[in-house]
């Protein structure tokens, strides 16, 4: 499959990430041993079609101050609450799209990091969360659905919304907490 149609792709990101910002903050899901250690960097609203809200994306690590290009030295935890149901290909296709773009092959890894999507419903947490020691966990609602160990690839993951072709500079922007 590739880049056949680009508002699928928009479509499925929009479910991978982000409106109510109002709630982003008393709503996160970080886990409670992390929030002694991260902070919320940023909170970024999607908007597909530049109308249509899916939820927002927010983004925590130690130390926001510092620069981004140290992405695989660092924990870092992002959430995504969605205000619209999404069904899990969506989130497969878009995240394969994109990864695919930015340099990446599929991979065995990959495809069955990928398999462990499920659909959201609206009010629905996916959560992605690094260690440098563990890799990338993917979270629904605080279950663990899919582990990958290979740091590059949870580094590509982390690309899609803050690398230097992300799906939404603007969301990229909130993410990482600038103006």
């Amino acid at each position: 499959m590739g880049l056949r149609n680009p508002l699928l792709i928009v479509a499925c990101l929009l479910a991978l990430t982000s409106p109510g910002l109002a709630s982003a903050n008393n709503d996160s899901r970080l886990p409670a041993d992390l929030k002694a250690t991260l902070t919320l960097c940023g909170t970024g609203l999607l908007e597909a079609w530049g109308f249509l809200d899916v939820g927002y994306g927010s983004l925590y690590r130690p130390d926001c101050n510092r620069p981004w290009d140290l992405y695989l030295s660092e924990v870092r935890y992002m959430e995504f609450n969605y205000e619209r149901e999404i069904p899990a290909n969506a989130f497969r296709e878009s995240a394969r799209t994109l990864l695919l773009r930015q340099g990446f092959q599929d991979s065995a890894a990959l495809e069955a990091f990928h398999r462990a999507y499920l659909d959201a419903k609206a009010g629905d947490t996916y959560a992605l969360y690094f260690t440098p020691d563990d890799g990338l966990r993917l979270f629904l609602n605080n279950k663990l659905l899919g582990h990958l160990k290979d740091p590059r690839l949870a580094e590509g993951y982390f690309a899609i919304w803050l690398g230097t072709q992300p799906f939404d500079e603007a969301l990229k922007q909130a993410l990482l907490g600038q103006p």
